[in-house]
């Protein structure tokens, strides 16, 4: 139709990396598309062909809108001297879901937060990071071939010449998966998750075999036995010294912290970061950020969030405050069972648990000094959506 070539022209963005210019022309699009969304004249066909254009055209502003958001974002805060470095992840996440629909996009921005996690030493998530990129793939090879299969049935049998097609498509997709999978078993070696990477090399393997791929076999088989040489030195000193992280959880509260006010995320530290570091770093950069002054709450009790609105009772919101708690993994009665292991109580983990210590009729200000024979602890859980290690270092409390 006249209003779908019309439109077809306005998205043709130009994309200037920087200035203002770029992000006139972008503007200058979108008000043209919604303008031809809207108008009725414009448009030709019957009138259901314009409701369904008129819906795609705005699932086409909605991802556009969002995907040039989060782009400027990422660039904003990466020009920051001093920043939340999660907030980069879960952006680029945000962009990668943004492209679901378009896997080779989608991928692209996956290996851009592999690359960052990388370079920040995080190799656990970027091998999670290679993973889900490889899974991409995988999902397209099984697509693919479901195709093809469906397709033979209908026809009655299948041609050799059809099968010679579908493994030429197949075969481009088959090396993707395996440079992912490869990537994959380099990151989980360097972050010591020798156990997740002889998983990935019982993926990785029958796909060299199939490919006959033999120098990256030879080369594959030389890099398990190095991991099983680590395995095993590690699991005879009972596993001193392979540290996979520690986690703390840290609210936000105040308005100045825009969607965090008043969530709960549970982040993930390297090794063994202590408390006093945690807490030092993360107020020292929203300080940064905020401009303006942090309070650090003295202990893990729920913050009163009346008194943080309104803390010199002049009706405005007076303080932001960060509570930083450091939090254990938790497992619940029914899972003891099938965590026996060191490896499988130290991944895979999306519960955690601290106590909080409270004296029965009293404030919670007021435990300070009270014996400890008068004292109760009482044990919160929190669960996260997504079990750690995952692709990214930090996830909000979705449950408490």
């Amino acid at each position: 139709s006249t209003t779908a070539n019309a439109s077809a022209g306005a998205i043709k963005i130009k994309d200037t990396e920087h200035g203002g210019s770029g992000t006139k022309t972008r503007n200058s699009s979108l008000v043209q598309l919604n303008d031809h969304k809207t108008s009725d004249k414009d448009g030709e066909g019957s009138g259901s062909e314009m409701i369904a254009f008129k819906t795609a055209c705005r699932i086409v502003i909605s991802k556009v809108m969002t995907i040039l958001k989060y782009s400027v974002e990422i660039r904003r805060q990466s020009n920051l001297e001093v920043y939340d470095k999660t907030n980069i992840e879960h952006l680029l996440i945000s962009l990668a879901t943004a492209f679901i629909h378009i896997p080779d996009i989608h991928v692209t921005h996956l290996r851009r937060l592999a690359v960052f996690h990388a370079s920040e030493e995080h190799y656990a998530e970027a091998g999670h990071c290679y993973l889900t990129m490889a899974q991409v793939y995988s999902s397209l090879i099984e697509g693919k071939t479901r195709n093809h299969d469906t397709l033979a049935e209908e026809t009655h049998g299948s041609t050799d010449a059809g099968k010679g097609t579908l493994s030429k498509d197949l075969h481009p997709l088959r090396l993707q998966v395996c440079r992912f999978l490869k990537l994959a078993c380099e990151m989980l070696d360097h972050a010591r998750l020798y156990e997740k990477c002889n998983h990935t090399y019982m993926k990785l393997i029958p796909m060299l075999n199939l490919n006959r791929n033999w120098r990256e076999l030879s080369l594959a088989h030389k890099h398990l036995h190095e991991v099983f040489e680590a395995l095993a030195t590690s699991e005879e000193k009972n596993n001193e010294g392979r540290l996979l992280g520690c986690y703390y959880r840290i609210g936000f509260y105040g308005p100045m912290f825009g969607g965090r006010d008043g969530r709960e995320w549970i982040y993930k530290k390297p090794l063994v970061t202590k408390l006093v570091e945690v807490v030092k770093t993360v107020k020292h950069v929203y300080e940064h950020v905020l401009k303006l002054p942090v309070t650090v709450w003295p202990d893990s009790s729920d913050v009163d969030k009346a008194a943080v609105r309104d803390a010199n009772g002049d009706g405005k919101n007076d303080l932001h405050i960060l509570q930083i708690t450091y939090v254990e993994p938790f497992f619940r009665d029914t899972e003891q069972g099938s965590r026996c292991s060191w490896i499988s109580r130290n991944t895979n983990i999306s519960s955690f648990v601290y106590s909080t210590p409270f004296t029965k009729g009293k404030e919670p200000s007021r435990n300070r000094g009270v014996s400890v024979l008068e004292q109760c602890k009482r044990k919160t859980i929190l669960t996260v959506e997504t079990p750690f290690p995952c692709c990214t270092t930090s996830q909000e409390v979705v449950a408490k």
